[in-house]
């Protein structure tokens, strides 16, 4: 298993981030098509699990996104700055 995840990991630092976002519409993809092959009964429960993992990937990864962004201060110019100041 470290094997693969070593080699996932050398694929990612090769790619940009155009073959990182067609790997996010393929899982997209995959992840319609599996929810439309449930059965009815089953959807609900799969609907909360997947917003609960959405909301617990993407505050991270956007946090992770916004402390990053080097043009944040551009965006923002009193950004991390007291305005009392």
């Amino acid at each position: 298993m470290k094997k693969l995840f070593d080699w996932a990991d050398d694929c990612i630092r090769q790619w940009d981030w155009k073959n990182v976002a067609l790997l996010k519409f393929c899982m997209l993809a995959l992840g319609v098509l599996l929810g439309l092959a449930l059965p009815r009964c089953a959807r609900s429960r799969a609907r909360a699990v997947s917003g609960i993992v959405f909301l617990l990937t993407w505050v991270p990864l956007m946090a992770s996104l916004l402390n990053a962004a080097p043009w944040w201060e551009d965006v923002l110019p009193d950004a991390g700055h007291d305005s009392a100041e």
